[in-house]
């Protein structure tokens, strides 16, 4: 399923964007695709009443922007153009979330532009909405970038284990789902967090130690799942987000996968997001996987 805001079609990265997505379904990620948009009256310049007695036609021409902006690029299913009861990320997010239940889809994919900062600051915008609430798997494009020529054997698809909040098993269950049928080499990377100022009692740190034994352990579940990997421990640079983005590009990494816990905004606004910090400056896709 591809989330596209409803000014998509006239946008000047959907070429990329498209062009992204024909690479990863030539891989076999990708099958059939559909398309949704959400809309809320807020949206538009002109009063509710107004809006109310436009609305079908309000739809139709996003329908067909969007239809032109996609045309001989991507082949797609259908394009579905939903209402969302209010105009937050939160409900955005919900309402596409609805639909993709009943569509029994296995991605929720989304374009995000490195170039531009990502809307609302560190703790909001849709795309860092969605990994936190989006029911299933989602898979965010960068659309600044060209994806990588054919690989010279299979693609590496990294997935990185924080030991502090290990992947749960319904996580690693979906994400050897995913990437199985492709028969990547599969590489799982701990960063070593650098202590911080407040200390270990409000966020614990893992040391190496346990951030082998938790590798390990996330290894031998995947080798349950059929799932064959290697394993590296490296420690923080800058920021865990920083080092994570510097070891894809320097390792050629495929896709990059993580497992986003759920947390409220206090946690957010106290300790920002390695997944938000990913969606603005890592090159490769990235796939969010909820832990619960």
């Amino acid at each position: 399923m591809i989330a596209l805001n409803p000014m998509a079609g006239e946008s000047p990265s959907m070429e990329s964007f498209c062009e992204q997505l024909r690479h990863l379904k030539n891989e076999g990620l990708l099958d059939e695709l559909c398309v949704v948009s959400v809309v809320h009256k807020s949206y538009f310049p002109f009063s509710s009443e107004v809006y109310r007695e436009r609305q079908g036609e309000i739809i139709k021409d996003i329908k067909q922007s969007l239809a032109s902006g996609l045309h001989e690029r991507i082949p797609y299913r259908e394009i579905q153009v939903l209402e969302a009861p209010t105009s937050t990320d939160e409900d955005v997010v919900r309402t596409i979330g609805k639909w993709i239940f009943k569509k029994r889809t296995n991605f929720l994919i989304l374009g995000v532009d490195s170039n531009q900062s990502l809307a609302h600051g560190a703790v909001g915008g849709v795309p860092s909405t969605a990994s936190f609430l989006s029911p299933v798997p989602l898979l965010a494009i960068n659309v600044g970038v060209s994806p990588e020529e054919e690989f010279n054997g299979p693609p590496t698809v990294l997935l990185t284990v924080d030991a502090s909040e290990p992947p749960s098993l319904r996580a690693l269950r979906r994400f050897a789902k995913i990437v199985a049928p492709l028969q990547p080499r599969i590489q799982l990377l701990h960063v070593l967090r650098k202590r911080k100022l407040l200390g270990p009692r409000l966020r614990p740190v893992a040391n190496f130690d346990k951030a082998r034994r938790v590798l390990i352990e996330t290894s031998q579940q995947l080798q349950n799942f059929g799932i064959e990997c290697t394993m590296d421990i490296v420690k923080e640079q800058r920021s865990v987000a920083h080092t994570i983005v510097n070891y894809a590009e320097k390792n050629n990494i495929w896709i990059a996968a993580v497992t986003s816990p759920v947390r409220d905004i206090k946690h957010r606004l106290l300790w920002g997001s390695t997944t938000h910090s990913l969606l603005g400056h890592l090159k490769c896709p990235l796939l969010v996987l909820r832990t619960s």
